[in-house]
């Protein structure tokens, strides 16, 4: 399973095209998008891979261990903070200058 995108502290808007759901949009500095380029999580995090890969889930961040927790704090920091994957970026992805990402939400997925 690859990374396909990483952000944090979401900011939730009314849906003002889609009411199924809020706009999810990110500071350019708390976004990476990386799509079919992104690293394949169990190259970034094995102990997130497996949390990932056990229990099927594509989010799961409301039951991590204490473990899981740090590690996903971890590559947070790497990956926004340090800029670790930057390479791999979309070029027209909000952290490269472009626009701010938002994304409906429908049953508290996330899609693009």
């Amino acid at each position: 399973m690859k990374i396909n995108w990483v952000g944090r502290c979401p900011q939730k808007t009314d849906n003002l095209v889609d009411p199924r759901g809020p706009l999810i949009s990110f500071r350019p500095k708390d976004f990476r998008l990386f799509e079919h380029q992104g690293p394949l999580l169990a190259d970034e995090s094995l102990l997130l891979a497996k949390k990932v890969f056990g229990s099927k889930a594509r989010f799961f961040f409301g039951s991590l261990s204490h473990a899981e927790r740090k590690e996903a704090q971890r590559l947070l920091h790497r990956i926004l903070d340090l800029g670790a994957l930057d390479h791999l970026q979309l070029p027209n992805s909000a952290s490269s200058g472009g626009t701010a990402c938002r994304v409906p939400v429908r049953k508290g997925r996330c899609r693009g």
